[in-house]
């Protein structure tokens, strides 16, 4: 029952941090648009954790008193499970509210201009942007997935 888990504390990661990066996104919105100026970093993740943080908590709790429900099974495996699954949920909270945050700090400060990954090329370096550019037929449309490319129009 606990590999169980596993999908449960990723599922509840990975809502926590969609909507983290949600309320990011908003403030960076919001902070272009402001009379005031533009937020530094800390009021930006001030006000992201403010707004997230409920979000959050209240997913997080509800899920743990969920599991603490269960402790009160007569079953000690049950009951197990679900102190547990409880322990999973709060730690899972903690490292979303800590170090996700971070993570995310140093990667707009420091990452986010630099590119990462080999699989997304630009047009410029696109072997098939040169081939669409020099024919005068409309371009057929292609996707890349993974170095393999296939077309649509045929």
């Amino acid at each position: 029952m606990n590999t169980f888990l596993i999908y449960v504390i990723l599922g509840i990661g990975a809502d926590d941090v969609i909507i983290f990066l949600d309320c990011w996104k908003q403030i960076a919105v919001e902070s272009d648009t402001r009379k005031e100026g533009e937020y530094t970093m800390e009021e930006r993740v001030k006000h992201t954790m403010m707004r997230a943080g409920k979000a959050m908590l209240v997913t997080s709790s509800t899920t743990c008193g969920a599991f603490l429900a269960t402790a009160t099974s007569g079953l000690m495996p049950i009951a197990q499970f679900g102190i547990f699954a409880a322990m999973m949920i709060i730690s899972n909270y903690i490292m979303v509210v800590t170090y996700f945050p971070a993570c995310v700090v140093i990667w707009d400060i420091y990452l986010k201009h630099v590119p990462c990954c080999c699989c997304f090329r630009s047009a410029k370096t696109s072997s098939t942007s040169d081939e669409i550019s020099k024919s005068p037929k409309k371009p057929k449309s292609r996707y890349s997935i993974k170095h393999k490319s296939f077309d649509l129009d045929d």
